[in-house]
């Protein structure tokens, strides 16, 4: 038992080290039970772009930019067998640090058969990079020992927000809101009867224009703890 806690302890350092999320979705649709609580850390790569680049203030032109180093958190608390509340936070560095934001998360989960699929819904409020936003999600998961695929869509709407200096309006910069999808794709492990390790690649597409999906990307890895 103290050698599964310690090889735990490990993939969770080396997680943080290596990896990271630009506000991944890191959760699937298992719920942890009534009266339990989760714990999962995630950390992550994001390739740089310029939907990333626009998104964090105090960037300089001449600034070159590979990538974001992201660390990510969430807490569920499980509110009956079916019902979580989820409480994910993050940050990162892009040159300078940044604050990824907060989000807010009631999931449930409609079917929970450990030998076939897992499936839920979930509503979400938050304050990220981009403002105020609210929005769902769904989640299916195989729980086929052969397949441990889990898929997750999240629809989102930000309200629309000012990021530019009160004292000098010529330099405000207005971002006017709108709906976005935010889709991922991973591979879940057990690693325990309480411990799970998360594989995730989550595509980000936080302004609904004519450039389409698939615009600013996200690969990570976390480990997820019930207590």
């Amino acid at each position: 038992m103290k050698r599964r806690a310690l090889v735990s302890l490990l993939l969770v350092a080396a997680t943080f080290l290596g990896l990271g999320c630009f506000m991944g979705h890191m959760t699937t649709a298992r719920p942890v039970g009534e009266g339990k609580v989760g714990l999962t850390g995630a950390a992550g790569f994001v390739p740089a772009n310029k939907i990333l680049e626009d998104a964090v203030e105090g960037l300089d032109a001449d600034d070159e930019v590979f990538g974001a180093i992201n660390l990510q958190g969430r807490l569920d608390i499980g509110l009956s067998d079916s019902l979580d509340l989820g409480l994910s936070t993050g940050a990162g560095v892009l040159v300078i640090p940044y604050w990824m934001g907060a989000e807010a998360e009631l999931k449930y989960c409609f079917v929970n058969d450990p030998d076939s699929v897992s499936l839920a819904a979930g509503v979400d409020l938050g304050l990220t990079l981009f403002g105020l936003t609210a929005g769902g999600a769904l989640y299916l998961d195989s729980n086929l020992p052969y397949l441990p695929l889990h898929l997750s869509a999240r629809p989102q709407y930000a309200f629309a927000s000012s990021n530019g200096d009160e004292e000098d309006p010529e330099d405000e910069e207005d971002y006017e809101g709108g709906f976005s999808i935010n889709l991922a794709a991973g591979l879940h492990f057990d690693l325990g009867d309480s411990t799970r390790l998360l594989l995730e690649a989550t595509s980000f597409n936080p302004t609904a224009d004519d450039e389409g999906l698939f615009r600013l990307w996200s690969f990570g890895a976390g480990v997820q703890f019930v207590f």
